[in-house]
């Protein structure tokens, strides 16, 4: 039995209710009518401008302005009623409150099986399953007959076995796991220790919980992403069957999760029970198909993440693969969920938790209520970036289901890896939501999946204004992100954003969130001539837009338009295709080609 101080733990860190501290922000001006999206747009007293296509989009960017003068925030300890943790976080939380497994593995060896499948590790096996399309065993889903199974990998060498520890008192010794280990040999031999027992109902005081063993691997795996089982199947390392332990998430974690997801609303609108599917359409197999407007934002972010994914060498901004098999689509889906679930943690030793839905036998998850879904949610408990991708293939049908909860499941698993109190203590105003009006994201939900931070600012760091403290982003970013609002100067997005390590974007314009994409290095470099692509989820393509971007002598809407807060607000009525406003933010006094395809208005 392990007893963990609940303000050291990952996500059971709900403190007592106390009255948030909330910053006064600028009145928004009234609009003559009540258009959703319009009053999805950020709450200021200036005008806003707006111009849509035909398409019903959605999307809002909200919390990125200068708030009133005068209102100090408290220090974040004191504002949401808890003490912060020390610097012990993470794989040092695990190991004091979770039974732990012998690990070991020969160099470059792993071995990880899937209802009896299995798959070599390292590097070169992962880009071999990511781009020869034989990397998973799901059923394609919307698919059609799946392809033809490739060949099986080459078989690891046999594990060098060390002698095996003496077992705890009073448990039995468990067997060692396959993990990647160091050039030396392996991780050393851990006991295995009795599985700890949750404490009676009062046991304890109420500083500690007390947990179960809900671990099924604490070591990192190396680069091996495996392959995919069925939903629900079993999962074998090292040769040893397992199958991931879920815990249930505590109600008054869910309930809080639930209340800074959803706000005064209590739950998402029916747009938001989607999964995270693929179109069929070739030349877009690449991208993921949003159904209705609200959830466009997270969309947009696992997007960008499956682009690089798809690309063989997304950093120099190789050709990315726009027409992968089924298979590969799921392995890149499962390491964009992988890798924006993996960034969210707290602490570079932590742990990350992969939220799924009570079980139900013989029906679909999707038949689940959300009310249903909050009260009966469970977690895994990963302690490496390969146990999370580990669960997410054991469970991709549930998060791909088109009509389920696998947009919901995303965002669950990612407040509880980040806690639901240093998700709102990231936010500039602790009592908000995190989707807005209307069922709209927030710019904290999507910075959230973008840099693994809540912050409500795009710029770099943090910002004094009038004793206010304004957060940016922290750290470099895989993805970056550019909006229409820097071209109106409301923002100024800051160069981790607009610069991040690989030439792909999140696109916020006309109250809308998609993806611009580049094949070449040099758009990072920020040196045209290149080629852009163009993605909307929601606009029902027929192919992907390429824009030619090249320098403008005549210096671009830039230099026609001006470059002053008046001069950008006189653009409102003329035709100028807002996504060349979005590309200039970042790309200023260039000329933008759509090489045939109808420019956006």
């Amino acid at each position: 039995m392990s007893r963990v101080p609940v303000g050291s733990n990952n996500f059971f860190d709900v403190p007592p209710p106390t009255q948030s501290h909330v910053v006064a922000r600028p009145s928004r001006g009234t609009e003559a009518d009540s258009d959703p999206e319009e009053e999805a747009m950020p709450e200021i007293s200036m005008q806003t401008i707006h111009r849509r296509g035909s398409r019903g989009t959605s999307g809002s960017l909200s919390n990125t302005f200068p708030k009133a003068s005068g209102h100090a925030e408290p220090p974040l300890s004191a504002s949401m009623g808890f003490t912060e943790p020390g610097p012990r976080s993470g794989a040092d939380q695990v190991g004091a409150r979770l039974a732990t497994v012998a690990l070991e593995e020969p160099e470059d060896a792993a071995s990880v099986e899937f209802d009896g499948m299995s798959s070599g590790g390292g590097r070169a096996a992962r880009a071999a399953r990511m781009h020869n399309a034989g990397s998973s065993a799901l059923p394609p889903p919307r698919f059609g007959a799946a392809p033809a199974p490739a060949a099986p990998p080459p078989a690891a060498p046999a594990p060098a076995r060390r002698p095996a520890p003496q077992p705890a008192p009073r448990a039995a010794p468990a067997p060692p796991l396959a993990s990647s280990g160091s050039p030396g040999g392996g991780h050393p031999a851990r006991p295995a220790a009795a599985p700890a027992r949750r404490a009676a109902p009062g046991a304890g005081t109420t500083k500690e919980l007390l947990l179960e063993s809900d671990n099924f691997d604490d070591e990192d795996y190396g680069d091996d992403t495996g392959a995919a089982g069925a939903m629900g199947g079993s999962i074998r390392i090292g040769g040893r069957t397992a199958a991931p332990t879920r815990e249930p998430v505590p109600q008054t974690t869910a309930q809080a999760m639930k209340e800074l997801l959803w706000g005064a609303q209590g739950g998402p609108p029916l747009s938001w029970k989607q999964g995270f599917f693929f179109n069929e359409k070739r030349g877009l197999r690449f991208g993921l198909v949003q159904e209705q407007g609200g959830p466009c934002g997270v969309l947009a972010a696992v997007q960008a993440q499956i682009l690089v994914q798809l690309s063989p060498d997304a950093r120099s901004g190789g050709r990315v693969n726009t027409d992968p098999s089924a298979q590969q689509q799921q392995a890149a889906l499962v390491d964009a969920l992988t890798e924006i679930l993996w960034a969210c943690r707290g602490a570079p030793d932590a742990s990350a938790f992969v939220v799924l839905p009570p079980p139900r036998a013989g029906e679909s998850p999707s038949s689940l209520s959300h009310e249903e879904l909050i009260r009966g949610v469970a977690f895994v408990h990963c302690g490496s970036r390969e146990a999370v991708a580990d669960v997410l293939r054991a469970s991709l049908s549930t998060y791909m289901e088109p009509p389920g909860w696998g947009v919901v499941l995303l965002l669950l698993s990612v407040l509880l890896t980040r806690g639901v109190h240093v998700v709102r203590g990231d936010m500039d105003e602790k009592a908000n939501a995190l989707m807005g009006m209307h069922g709209y994201c927030t710019q904290e939900m999507v910075n959230l999946l973008v840099s693994g931070r809540s912050v409500s600012n795009v710029h770099d760091g943090e910002i004094e204004l009038d004793g206010t403290t304004l957060r940016g982003i922290d750290r470099p970013c895989r993805v970056g992100l550019l909006t229409i609002f820097e071209w109106y100067k409301y923002i100024e997005v800051g160069s981790r954003l607009k610069r991040p390590q690989y030439p792909v974007w999140v696109v916020c314009s006309e109250s809308h969130f998609t993806v611009l994409f580049a094949e070449d290095g040099a758009a990072v470099a920020g040196a045209p001539p290149f080629d852009l692509f163009y993605y909307d989820e929601l606009a029902n393509q027929d192919s992907v837009i390429r824009l030619s971007v090249a320098p403008d002598p005549a210096g671009g809407w830039t230099a026609r338009v001006g470059d002053s807060f008046g001069d950008r607000g006189k653009c409102e009525g003329q035709n100028i295709p807002p996504l060349e406003c979005v590309i200039e933010t970042r790309w200023p006094g260039v000329k933008v080609n759509w090489n045939g395809a109808e420019p956006i208005l």
